[in-house]
């Protein structure tokens, strides 16, 4: 059984380090929806993503660990702020040390969460203008 998330919510794949999934949520419509749809108790993300311009974590799902990121605010500065915190919380759960010799690995996670939060908040832009 998959994770059930809203249409709106982004989910980036790391196939490079066991398939391990970062959430993306843009609003609490879909913290909500998480909540309801796969019965799991979500308030304090959502009172996190309600006084913060964003926030990470790790949330166990069905199939695993997810790393949960949210926006509140979506400028540059704070999506590369949380995909820092989210390639930290990805390096953890797959038990790799965030140290000298793993900035390499660091670095590629971070311009990998950071990109593609980018590139689908500007087709999500893109599409709202066409509709």
């Amino acid at each position: 059984m998959a994770l059930i998330v809203h249409e709106d919510t982004q989910i980036i794949k790391i196939g490079c380090l066991g398939d391990h999934k970062v959430v993306v949520f843009y609003g609490p419509d879909e913290i909500k929806f998480l909540a309801k749809e796969n019965d799991t108790d979500l308030r304090e993300l959502e009172e996190c993503y309600l006084e913060h311009n964003g926030f990470v974590d790790n949330l166990m799902g069905p199939n695993g660990v997810y790393t949960a990121v949210g926006l509140n605010n979506m400028t540059l500065r704070v999506v590369i702020h949380e995909s820092v915190h989210a390639a930290h919380c990805v390096m953890d759960c797959r038990g790799i040390p965030i140290s000298m010799e793993n900035t390499e690995i660091e670095a590629y996670l971070v311009d990998y969460i950071a990109n593609s939060i980018t590139n689908h908040l500007e087709r999500r832009r893109h599409d709202d203008k066409i509709n």
